[in-house]
């Protein structure tokens, strides 16, 4: 039996209030005109793209290639990271995830080159996301391991958490139920200790699922009953 697990996002838009989201927006087009062609002004289109990015994806996209083209121009390495990371998503969106592969792979190249193991980490997350998004599971799987190791390293847990669910889903999908448990339960582990509800319930329903296709449904109604309990939360 095959069960479909939640889909999980790397990089997480925090969504603000709707009139607060309009404000804030407002507020950053009007330095726009008197910002320098420096850096920060890389950070500012990344920032409005951001505010962009869930109505209107059109704008985000040409607030990032603004940002991209200016990091180009510096020099500005990180920036140009920065730049492939929000339009990727974006790319993503549309179903683009051939032209998405070849720009993380480009962005995980250049977190080499300045050897930044969170930059490293998370652009190797963000390849595997492509590959799984290409149902190429072994790829996806070399990937998030990859960036597991830097995150271990770097002593991110939670964002090691983040690359065993990931890890448990490719499992999941590959019907190689007993490895997706194994990864859903380190994942589980590490959300715990990070006392972050939101994301251990999420976890904790992947797992349900994990233990479900791996026809323990006592342990799965009890997790999915502590999911259930967080959500109502």
């Amino acid at each position: 039996m095959k069960k479909l697990g939640l889909l999980l996002i790397i990089l997480l838009i925090g969504i603000a209030g709707w009139g607060q989201s309009i404000t804030k927006k407002d507020s950053l087009l009007k330095l726009l005109p008197k910002a320098k062609e420096d850096t920060a002004k890389v950070l500012l289109y990344i920032d409005i793209g951001n505010l962009y990015e869930l109505d209107s994806p059109q704008t985000a996209e040409k607030y990032y290639l603004m940002a991209g083209n200016l990091s180009k121009r510096l020099g500005y390495k990180r920036g140009i990271i920065k730049y492939i990371s929000n339009y990727t998503a974006i790319l993503n969106e549309k179903g683009g995830f051939e032209k998405s592969l070849v720009l993380n792979k480009q962005a995980f190249q250049i977190a080499r080159d300045i050897k930044d193991k969170l930059y490293i980490a998370k652009t190797a997350a963000n390849i595997g996301n492509n590959f799984n998004y290409l149902n190429e599971s072994d790829s996806a799987l070399y990937y998030y391991e990859t960036a597991g190791r830097y995150f271990e390293e770097i002593g991110s847990n939670y964002l090691l958490a983040r690359m065993y669910e990931m890890e448990q889903l490719v499992y999941q999908n590959m019907g190689r139920y007993k490895k997706a448990l194994q990864y859903g339960k380190m994942a589980v582990k590490e959300l715990r200790a990070s006392k972050d509800s939101v994301d251990l319930g999420r976890s904790l329903l992947n797992l349900a699922n994990s233990y479900q296709s791996n026809y323990f449904p006592d342990s799965a109604m009890n997790y999915y009953k502590e999911a259930l309990a967080i959500s109502q939360k």
